[in-house]
């Protein structure tokens, strides 16, 4: 008998991280606000805490008071929020045509608004679905879709959640490699960004892949984690998956009155909230621990009525598992004729999951993603390029008319220059013309000088010449005043 695991898929809503406001506190908030925007945040909020302790009916009667007070206000981003969150009660109750009416108003809506994260938001949730009806190419497709817009948009909550999903798509075809590299890639990003149900989310799909690898001390150790998370968060719908893969775990290690008290405590939470899928994965796993033991009836009855809601929902998944186990079952009890009807039931239906056209579908929808992701890159690249390119133009350019404004400066400077140069020039011929003018004045004025005073002096010894000496004169003087 296959272990029935409970991987988790993201439906992509208004999340809120951390801890859940209070449902009162919400109440009485909206008794008092206008008839605004901020109301219809408040309704959709509300909404979403009725959605999480599964009281579908309250969550869709605020949906709807989101939607009408929206379309009063004409708040195009309200209504939005109003369809994705009707979608995703809608895919958690099994009702996929509603959901996908919803999802596809949200998309056409977020078309005319230029919303590409919503969109990317509903191919995810839209993926889920076909997911849960085992269309594997579908799922993928849409997944790779609402990656490639997140990784635009830098929508980092996106990117985990479409990485968790698309881990999803390669743990059913049994890769858990890749299917590891998407969930850790995933969980890298929920904690980075403090989204503690994402992280959850992810631990238990972790410790599912774990335990298909029959590291059970590995898969116990996530799966603990994420059941404090969730009884942290008060998630009853996450704690619904958790309880199923503890339950799986006990009853592969034999604890089988535990994985029964762990898989009812699951299928009660799941009735309540009216879950069909689950409730309908639950009964499965609940026969094979009692087939386990060997209680063939109790576990005949849980495979019936989980085959029932499979068909009503279409959940091919489901459909072959039950049709497995119940043919091993009656094989077991040496009903042949009915073991061998539901054995080639059961390969019908796996034919129908995982035949060579959605294999190729699956590689080529890989590979499209792959080679678009690619061109992606280059584009950018290509882009950062002209952008580095243009930038170095300017560079260029700047040094370009630097160096000319350096030229131009030093053309003046040498101009000035020059004409200081032929204005010095010029001054000191003039300085040195009036210096020989000035030496040629003064040995002229020398000349003329030295003819006066030849003049004096050829006059003095002419008159000196003509008149007595003074000695004489006073010599005969004496002379005669002493006779």
């Amino acid at each position: 008998m296959k272990k029935k695991l409970f991987i988790i898929f993201l439906f992509v809503g208004p999340f809120l991280f951390g801890q859940n406001p209070l449902i009162d506190s919400l109440v009485n908030v909206l008794k008092t606000s206008k008839e605004d925007t901020t109301k219809v945040f408040a309704l959709n909020k509300l909404s979403y805490q009725y959605k999480i302790i599964g009281e579908y009916d309250k969550a869709l009667a605020y949906c709807n008071e989101v939607e009408t007070l929206s379309g009063k206000l004409n708040f195009k981003k309200g209504l939005i929020k109003a369809y994705i969150s009707k979608g995703n009660i809608y895919s958690d109750q099994a009702d996929f045509p509603k959901a996908f009416d919803y999802y596809e108003r949200s998309i056409k809506l977020s078309e005319e608004t230029g919303d590409k994260k919503n969109i990317g938001k509903c191919y995810n949730n839209m993926g889920s679905i076909y997911l849960n009806q085992s269309d594997f190419p579908k799922a993928l497709g849409l997944y790779l879709k609402g990656l490639k817009i997140a990784e635009e948009t830098k929508d980092e909550q996106s990117i985990a959640n479409s990485c968790t999903n698309i881990a999803v798509v390669y743990y059913y075809q049994f890769n858990y490699e890749k299917s590891l590299e998407y969930d850790f890639k995933a969980l890298a990003i929920l904690e980075k960004i403090g989204n503690k149900k994402g992280v959850a989310n992810c631990y238990n799909n972790i410790g599912s892949i774990y335990l298909d690898q029959q590291n059970y001390d590995k898969s116990l150790e996530f799966q603990l984690k994420a059941l404090k998370i969730r009884e942290e968060i008060a998630d009853k719908r996450g704690l619904v998956g958790t309880y199923s893969n503890l339950g799986v775990i006990s009853r592969v290690r034999s604890n089988y009155p535990e994985a029964i008290e762990y898989f009812t405590k699951a299928l009660k939470m799941s009735g309540e909230m009216g879950d069909k899928q689950n409730v309908s994965s639950i009964n499965i796993s609940l026969g094979n621990v009692y087939a386990s033991q060997e209680n063939n009836d109790k576990a005949k009855e849980c495979y019936l009525k989980a085959l029932k809601i499979a068909e009503e929902i279409g959940s091919k998944e489901n459909k072959k598992d039950c049709y497995e186990d119940l043919a091993l079952l009656f094989a077991k009890t040496s009903h042949h004729k009915e073991a061998y009807e539901y054995h080639v039931k059961c390969k019908e239906m796996n034919d129908s999951i995982f035949n060579a056209e959605n294999s190729k579908q699956l590689g080529d929808l890989k590979t499209q993603f792959e080679v678009e992701k690619k061109e992606t890159e280059l584009k950018a690249k290509a882009e950062a390029q002209e952008v580095i390119s243009a930038e170095e133009k300017k560079r260029q350019q700047f040094v370009i008319y630097a160096v000319a404004g350096v030229l131009l400066v030093v053309i003046v400077f040498s101009i000035f220059l020059f004409n200081r140069f032929r204005i010095t020039n010029r001054q000191k011929k003039i300085i040195e013309l009036q210096k020989v003018r000035v030496d040629r004045a003064y040995e002229e004025l020398h000349e003329k000088n030295k003819e006066v005073m030849d003049s004096i002096f050829y006059a003095r010894r002419i008159q000196r010449a003509l008149i007595t000496s003074e000695k004489y004169i006073e010599r005969n003087l004496t002379k005669l005043m002493k006779k």
